[in-house]
């Protein structure tokens, strides 16, 4: 049942993996952006890999006086990483109902192309509906560096409810939107 959903693609994705270790054991070294893929690469690889976290470019993003406002940015997609989208929304929805009053929560990310994909979308703007919750999906690069200037808490549940163990490929490895957040001020909660 269950406990199988997946095998056949991580069995040929290990197959595909070892067809390659060879090529991988070229490289004088592998570099990785966080110390969970780290981890992953010396469990899967049983190869030894460097840190190098990705280098940004903040001079875009600035500190606005803060909104009741909870951001969470993220490409909107079905399947093995989504980003959990209806989760949150569910979580902010109950908050509401037991009195949660004057917060707004903003979902803003790009579109995934393909049916599965569009009808996951649509899943999540219907969950929305008649709540402060706002989904932006393709918004122009402006209009997001203005939300999380403005964004009080930035929320992130990748990996919510999965387990490490069986599935690593569903949780975050690195989170640049996080530390997207944090150079604007926002508090994270991930």
């Amino acid at each position: 049942g269950n406990r199988l959903k997946g095998l056949g693609n991580r069995l040929n994705y290990y197959t595909q993996v070892y067809s390659i270790l060879g090529q991988i054991d070229t490289y004088q070294i592998i570099w990785t952006t966080s110390v969970f893929s780290q981890k992953w690469i010396n469990t899967y690889w049983h190869r030894r890999s460097e840190v190098l976290y990705p280098p940004m470019d903040y001079q875009d993003f600035r500190i606005d006086p803060k909104n009741q406002t909870i951001l969470n940015v993220g490409r909107f997609f079905a399947g093995s990483h989504n980003k959990k989208h209806l989760v949150m929304i569910r979580t902010f929805r109950e908050m509401v109902d037991a009195g949660l009053k004057g917060w707004e929560f903003h979902l803003a990310g790009g579109l995934a192309p393909g049916s599965e994909h569009e009808k996951y979308f649509d899943s999540v703007c219907q969950a929305a509906e008649g709540y402060p919750i706002y989904v932006h999906k393709e918004l122009p690069y402006s209009q997001l560096i203005d939300l999380y200037a403005k964004g009080a808490i930035y929320w992130h549940a990748s990996g919510y409810g999965e387990d490490e163990r069986r599935e690593p490929e569903k949780f975050e490895h690195y989170g640049i939107t996080t530390v997207d957040a944090m150079a604007s001020g926002c508090v994270p909660v991930v």
